[in-house]
């Protein structure tokens, strides 16, 4: 999978999460902390994070810093 592809699954997946929990008044930060938990779940993460999209992310995020 594309990391672009794994980035974007990522970001809808925080959207949508995040826009659920509104409804019950919870905070953005709180949901995108929830998000994070549910993405990095032992039956997810294979799926979604691969080894040659961690290298890009891994390098994406050291662009950020």
């Amino acid at each position: 999978m594309s990391p672009i592809v794994t980035v974007l699954i990522c970001l809808v997946a925080m959207y949508v999460i995040s826009e659920t929990l509104r409804l019950f008044k919870i905070p953005r930060v709180i949901s995108y902390i929830l998000a994070g938990i549910l993405l990095s779940l032992p039956p997810i993460a294979p799926l979604l994070f691969l080894p040659e999209t961690l290298s890009v992310i891994g390098f994406l995020s050291d662009i950020g810093t």
